[in-house]
C-alpha cells in the first residue's frame, strides 16, 4: 500500500501514523528472532534515607550527607561503561563544562535550571544534546529525575538536519553515484567508507577497523576479513555505539566489487586500517577521515538520514527494519530522530 500524498508532496497524516506504527509490533519481533541482546541497566534502586531511631535523644540531630563530588563521581561512572578511552575522555571533558563552565549543580538542581542554563549558553545544539545527555546519564545512575532533560534533548535532535536548511539531503542516488565513482576513480577506501555506510547504515565507530586476510588477525576489534577462499568478506563489529545492547554484529558480504576493493587496499601485506595516516598508523579523529571520502563532507548522520527518509511506503517497511538491525539502533529511534517525514519525535516520550 503506498502512501497518499497531499499537494506538497508529502504523505497525509493519517497514512503515514498508519506507516510508523506498523513499526512497532514488526521491530520487536525482527529484533527479539535475530540478535542478542544483553540488558544495560543505567540506574540503581533508590535506598531511602534511614529513619533516625525513636531511642536516640530528642537534641540529637541526624548526620548530614556527605556531598558527592560530581565530577570523581562521573568520572568513575564512565569508566565503568564499555567505551573507548577517547570516548570517556570526551564525556568528562563536556561534563567538566556543566559543573565549572555552566555552574551547575547536575544532582541538586531542577531540571528546569539544567535545561535554561544549557539552552542560553554560547555552545552549538550537538553541544547541547551532548551536554543534556550527559546530565541524563549521571542523573539516572542516581535515581533522580530525568523526564524533562529528555524531552529537550529529544528536540534538540529533531531539529538538527546536519546539512543547510536550505538544502534539501542528499538523493539515494546521488550518495550511491558517489560510491561508484570512487571505484572508477580507483579510490579505494573511499569507495569501501561510502559503500559501507550504505550497506550497513553504520556508525563512524563502526569503520575503525582492520583489514585483513589472516583469520588470526581479525579476532580483535573490528575487523574485516579477507576470506580468500570463498571470495567474501566478513565484517565483525566488536566495538560501536550500542554493542553493550545487540552485543557483537558479523556480516558476511559477497559484493565483487567491494571485495576487491579490500583487496587492493592490503595489497601484499596481511593487514592494514581502513582509516590511516599517510605513515599506515591508525587514526584519530575518525569522522573527519570518513567526511573525506563522502559526497559533500556530509557526515553518517546525513546518510542515515537520507536512507530512512527514502522509505515512504508501507510495503517498504521491511527496509527500515533491516536498517535498524544493521545499525543497531530501534526502529522508533530511526523514525524519530531521522525520517526528514516526522517532524516531532512519535516515540519514546517520557
Amino acid at each position: 500500500m503506498k502512501i497518499i500524498l497531499d499537494g506538497y508532496g508529502n504523505p497525509t497524516e493519517k497514512d503515514f501514523k498508519q506507516f510508523v506504527y506498523c513499526s512497532i509490533s514488526m521491530s520487536a519481533t525482527s529484533t527479539k528472532s535475530t540478535q542478542t541482546k544483553k540488558a544495560v541497566k543505567f540506574t540503581d534502586d533508590v535506598v531511602p534515607d534511614e529513619v533516625p531511631s525513636k531511642e536516640a535523644p530528642a537534641e540529637e540531630a541526624p548526620a548530614k550527607e556527605v556531598p558527592v563530588d560530581q565530577g570523581t563521581y562521573f568520572r568513575d561512572l564512565i569508566q565503568s561503561l564499555n567505551i573507548k578511552a577517547s570516548t570517556q575522555l570526551s564525556y568528562t571533558r563536556s561534563f567538566n563544562i556543566l559543573i565549572k563552565d555552566l555552574e551547575l549543580d547536575v544532582e541538586n538542581d531542577t531540571q528546569k535550571k539544567i535545561i535554561e542554563a544549557i539552552q542560553t549558553s554560547k555552545y552549538a545544539p550537538s553541544t547541547q544534546a551532548k551536554l543534556l545527555s550527559l546530565a541524563v546519564l549521571y542523573r539516572k545512575k542516581r535515581g533522580l529525575c530525568t523526564a524533562g532533560v529528555l524531552v529537550e534533548r529529544k528536540k534538540i535532535e529533531c531539529n538538527r538536519r546536519y546539512v543547510a536548511p536550505d538544502h534539501p539531503l542528499p538523493s539515494m542516488k546521488e550518495l550511491i553515484d558517489h560510491c561508484d565513482a570512487h571505484y572508477a576513480n580507483e579510490n579505494w577506501v573511499g569507495y569501501v567508507v561510502t559503500n559501507l555506510l550504505l550497506t550497513l547504515c553504520c556508525r563512524n565507530l563502526d569503520l575503525d577497523c582492520l583489514l585483513s586476510d589472516d583469520r588470526d588477525m581479525a579476532q580483535n576489534g573490528n575487523a574485516i576479513y579477507l576470506d580468500k577462499k570463498k571470495e567474501r568478506l566478513v565484517i565483525i563489529r566488536r566495538s560501536y555505539k550500542t554493542v553493550g545492547t545487540y552485543g557483537v554484529k558479523r556480516t558476511v558480504l559477497k559484493s565483487k566489487k567491494l571485495y576487491h576493493a579490500v583487496q587492493q587496499i592490503i595489497g601484499k601485506g596481511h593487514a592494514r586500517h581502513l582509516l590511516s595516516t599517510l605513515s599506515g598508523q591508525r587514526v584519530t579523529a575518525v569522522g573527519a577521515a570518513i567526511q573525506r571520502y563522502t559526497y559533500k563532507g556530509y557526515g553518517e548522520t546525513v546518510y542515515c538520514k537520507s536512507q530512512v527518509s527514502n522509505i515512504t511506503q508501507v510495503k517498504d517497511l521491511h527496509k527500515l527494519v533491516s536498517l535498524s538491525k544493521s545499525r543497531g539502533t530501534q526502529v522508533t529511534t530511526l523514525l524519530d530522530y531521522y525520517s526528514e517525514l516526522v517532524s516531532k519525535p512519535l516515540f519514546n516520550r517520557n
